[in-house]
């Protein structure tokens, strides 16, 4: 009977003997996967001979896969889907690996955490799965080393990519999304004014000290104003990567982003980031009609007569209030270091513009126009020239040079990028 009881006992704190053991011997890192951490430490897994060897595997997440991979050359389709399996698209699966760091042994758990999913299949959520990588030492030095090496090998592998963020989980955090291949400056053909706003944003990075010694918050706000296809978005992306910085979608038209939702978000953009909130008007006016739409439900004539000052201040269930974003993008808890860029197709219909531009929450104000003539000719022969760089000499079609051809092209970046690439199917060899 005695033997019984103590063996009951020794059972029942089995779990907190092996807790205390884990505490002694072992410093403990827990990553999520709403953390871009998590990919990269699966990335710099793979990349180790442990990583190479295992029989346990899986197929790498999307936002480990270079994008690059994904072009497909004439004739050649089967050898490049050859070269993505042998450029560490597996990745180790789930379950337990063993893996050395300078010496130290590693034990690294891949799990999906249960207690963590939502049960409504209409929100996911990206912290369900769990690398739990326990050191065989008590010194924490070792684990900062080990993400410093593992920040180096992402940075190595990502270099040619821009890092994407979208509000996550609801709406409350920022996530991870993807990495886009990098857009040279110099395939914009925007005017001398318009490209200089990359010489002012490096220049607002470096100046820190200079605001802080001038008692102003280190934020920087612009505003993009164009019709569609004139290039803001292209040119946002080419800003980007010309200055390295990672960047940070917002949108206001998602039903779960309310008041503190929104200011959580903004506050949270990190320093040297871009903070994007394209076709703000839109939102604005989404926003509105949603009020009005509700309004109009219970009392036809209440909504008719809503104010100006009742549509900043009232909240509908997954909308925004114009003043929240207002006191969200230079508030008093407004992250510093940031760049802000908001776009527009048309500012004169943003609602109270004038509170909305002015300085210290929109500091520049750039103007996007359809290409002039020598522009249009300027694109027209860096793409043939391009065209031509890239593809054998016997393959390589040219859209046409003449000006009676250039007259039929498109005005706008994105129509007389599509017109030329009409042009180059047409023009291809049989």
């Amino acid at each position: 009977m005695l033997t019984v009881v103590l063996w009951e006992m020794v059972v029942s704190q089995k779990d907190n003997a092996g807790r205390l053991l884990k505490d002694l011997l072992f410093v403990t890192l827990e990553v999520r996967s709403s953390r871009e951490e998590f990919v990269m430490i699966i990335d710099w897994l793979a990349r180790q001979p442990c990583g190479k060897r295992s029989r346990n595997i899986s197929l790498a997440p999307v936002s480990v896969l270079e994008e690059k991979h994904a072009v497909l050359r004439e004739g050649e389709a089967q050898p490049i889907v050859e070269e993505r399996l042998r450029n560490s698209d597996f990745v180790p699966g789930f379950g337990r690996h063993l893996a050395r760091f300078e010496g130290t042994w590693l034990w690294i758990c891949r799990c999906i955490d249960t207690s963590k999913q939502y049960r409504s299949s209409a929100h996911t959520d990206r912290e369900h799965e769990v690398l739990e990588i326990m050191f065989l030492t008590r010194d924490r030095s070792v684990v900062q080393r080990f993400m410093e090496q593992v920040y180096a090998s992402w940075k190595e592998q990502a270099k040619d990519t821009v890092s994407l963020y979208v509000p996550g989980g609801w709406g409350t955090q920022w996530e991870f999304l993807s990495k886009r291949l990098r857009r040279p400056l110099s395939t914009l053909h925007l005017p001398q004014t318009t490209t200089s706003i990359v010489e002012d944003i490096r220049f607002f990075l470096r100046s820190r000290d200079l605001y802080m010694t001038l008692g102003i918050p280190w934020r920087r706000g612009y505003l993009f104003e164009g019709p569609p296809g004139t290039g803001k978005t292209s040119f946002i992306l080419a800003i980007a990567s010309e200055l390295s910085l990672p960047i940070y979608l917002l949108s206001l038209h998602s039903r779960e982003l309310d008041d503190v939702a929104l200011t959580k978000l903004i506050n949270s953009v990190p320093p040297r980031s871009l903070l994007v909130i394209e076709d703000l008007e839109r939102a604005i006016r989404w926003r509105e009609e949603a009020l009005h739409t509700k309004g109009t439900e219970g009392c036809p004539t209440e909504a008719a007569t809503t104010s100006n000052a009742e549509l900043d201040g009232a909240r509908v269930a997954g909308a925004v209030s114009l003043s929240a974003l207002l006191n969200a993008i230079d508030g008093i808890a407004s992250s510093e270091g940031r760049v802000l860029v908001v776009t527009t197709n048309d500012s004169a219909q943003l609602p109270s513009r004038q509170a909305l531009l002015r300085p210290g929450r929109i500091d520049q104000h750039v103007t996007f126009q359809p290409l002039d003539h020598p522009s249009r000719r300027a694109m027209l022969q860096s793409f043939n020239r391009l065209v031509k760089q890239v593809l054998p000499e016997k393959d390589s079609p040219r859209a046409g040079e003449s000006d009676e051809f250039l007259t039929h092209l498109g005005t706008t970046p994105a129509k007389l990028q599509n017109d030329l690439l009409n042009a180059l199917y047409k023009n291809k060899p049989a």
